[in-house]
């Protein structure tokens, strides 16, 4: 299966000029990455690297601090989503989720 991205906009709200994802429509793309290997990307200005650089929304890493996390996606609802790691489990907030790329 080709990796692909399924981007969550929840601080925007906006999709390639489309109106903002109502909650089922977020719950419907999530439904299809549960169990699946994903990497999420934190939104930068969360992490507190905003810079006047372009980073790259899939980078893994800016100056030394991770952006992102992998790992399987277990669970979500509508605020949260729970990736497994190994034996950990870690619970983020969807507010803070630049996008999530399934690998």
């Amino acid at each position: 299966m080709k990796p692909s991205i399924f981007i969550v906009l929840i601080a925007a709200g906006l999709l390639a000029g489309c109106g903002p994802l109502q909650k089922q429509e977020r719950s419907d793309l999530l439904k299809k990455l549960v169990g699946e290997q994903c990497v999420v990307q934190f939104d930068r200005a969360s992490l507190g690297t905003t810079s006047d650089l372009p980073v790259p929304p899939t980078t893994d890493s800016y100056n030394g601090a991770r952006t992102s996390i992998h790992g399987t996606l277990k669970k979500y609802d509508a605020e949260w989503i729970v990736l497994k790691t190994g034996k950990t489990y870690t619970y983020i907030p969807l507010r803070h989720v630049l996008l999530i790329q399934q690998i």
